[in-house]
């Protein structure tokens, strides 16, 4: 797992534990986020389905192809060291992120129905469980805190597909 450091106020490089890692990344994970997706300002127009849909089509297309295309360069940026069979099983994830990008793509301009509800709770259910994965992933030290930044992209999708599933007045399904 890599090693973060952090500079005491004397200017001394001090060697970070396991936890303080997790903290840290997350600090630097809440300032690379952009601060239009974090605030909230009143009076301020909820993001539309469509526009959501359209970034989460992006964002899952970015993850999809740098995973099939590189997948140990891509996964290196998160402390992750794959080999050949690992190599394959990220790429096998990768075409899922591409088809995900794709139905995102197309269904943003659909209107609410029981099948858009479906690719939204699907997607709820998909991140959450990810999240999991991903956080004991962290814990564990198998993935570093550098892989934290991705966590936080997870958490505000999973917030995204919850607010648009869960919204009310949104259409309902057995």
């Amino acid at each position: 797992m890599a090693r973060l450091a952090a500079l005491s106020t004397a200017g001394e490089e001090v060697e970070l534990s396991n936890e303080r890692q997790v903290l840290f990344a997350l600090q630097v994970a809440r300032q690379r986020v952009p601060s239009v997706i974090l605030a909230v300002q009143k009076g301020a127009k909820p993001m539309k389905l469509s526009t959501f849909l359209a970034i989460a089509a992006v964002i899952y297309g970015i993850f999809g192809v740098g995973e099939l295309l590189a997948p140990a360069q891509f996964l290196a940026t998160m402390g992750v060291t794959l080999n050949e069979g690992g190599q394959l099983a990220t790429r096998a994830g990768a075409t899922a992120a591409i088809g995900y990008a794709v139905i995102f793509w197309f269904a943003r301009k659909a209107e609410m129905s029981a099948a858009l509800r479906a690719i939204l709770l699907g997607n709820v259910v998909f991140l959450v469980l990810e999240i999991i994965v991903l956080g004991l992933g962290v814990l564990s030290g198998d993935m570093s805190p550098a892989g934290l930044p991705g966590l936080v992209v997870n958490v505000l999708l999973l917030v995204g597909f919850g607010y648009f599933y869960f919204k009310p007045g949104a259409l309902r399904t057995a």
